[in-house]
């Protein structure tokens, strides 16, 4: 499995995706109720500290502009009490624009990219078979 497959999902698998990736890396992820998130996809936890994840499953071709840092910058603050979110982030299968960056600069919003992504995919060793598994319930 390798990242041209994830780009290939649908934002809603992605979710799930990433989130046993996670799990497989460290600590515990769980997937938020896609109605009312706020931008809040995914819900990490590390050691002592909570990430909350703005998801985004998209080819290279197409950056992530500035209003996915925008929209988990402001779940992050409206979903505070039930998440107790300490970094808000933007993960992507992508790359990220000029003003995502600004953005998330500007909002202490941390962006991982498709280098990040592949770290973890190398770490949680996510065969055919276990995301063929993941994808069934999903």
């Amino acid at each position: 499995m390798d990242l041209n497959d994830l780009e290939l999902v649908s934002g809603y698998e992605f979710e799930h995706i990433l989130a046993e990736i996670l799990r497989r890396v460290e600590g515990d992820a769980t997937v938020t109720e896609g109605s009312g998130d706020q931008g809040v996809d995914v819900v990490w936890v590390r050691e002592a500290t909570t990430v909350g994840i703005q998801a985004k499953a998209y080819n290279i071709n197409n950056p992530v502009g500035n209003s996915a840092v925008q929209e988990i910058h402001t779940g992050s603050v409206v979903r505070q009490s039930e998440f107790a979110i300490d970094i808000p982030a933007v993960v992507t299968t992508s790359r990220y624009t000029e003003g995502a960056k600004e953005a998330a600069e500007n909002s202490n919003v941390t962006l991982y990219n498709r280098t990040d992504l592949e770290q973890w995919l190398s770490q949680a060793e996510l065969d055919a078979e276990a995301m063929g598994e993941l994808l069934d319930s999903v």
